[in-house]
């Protein structure tokens, strides 16, 4: 089955209904509130039992893996669209006191060990691999 901008659409349209039906189900199914089961865990496991894998009712392309990354960058890339409140730097350089500094101290020092030791160790252990390596360890 080759995938098109409507198998998206229906798989869309499948997990929003199975969304909307999980809400339900977990309004009125009192064990699922008494354990706080989220709607969306109600939702996956309806979507996987009526799914090509058990029932074969609904119809997944074969692309519904990857739906969770592009989601996520739309959920980045919108997160501030509504935001009107205006910060200064100061006002936010004031309400993170000490922390800040604190944090980017630790971050260098642990940064600055693992290339140190990092270095060493592939220098020692690994003498034909190329000495830059140690820059990419801590990333």
């Amino acid at each position: 089955m080759t995938y098109t901008n409507m198998s998206m659409l229906y798989d869309f349209a499948f997990m929003s209904l199975l969304l909307v039906i999980a809400q339900f189900m977990r309004s009125n199914i009192k064990l699922l509130q008494k354990f706080y089961i989220p709607a969306a865990v109600v939702a996956g496991v309806l979507g996987l039992l009526l799914g090509p894998q058990f029932l074969g009712i609904i119809p997944w392309s074969g692309k519904i893996g990857s739906y969770a990354y592009m989601l996520v960058c739309v959920l980045f890339g919108g997160l501030f669209l509504g935001k009107k409140e205006k910060t200064s730097v100061k006002k936010i350089l004031t309400n993170v006191d000490d922390s800040f500094c604190v944090n980017m101290g630790a971050e260098f020092f642990c940064f600055g060990i693992s290339l140190f030791i990092g270095g060493l160790l592939v220098k020692f252990l690994f003498p034909d691999v190329f000495e830059e390596i140690s820059i990419l360890m801590p990333s």
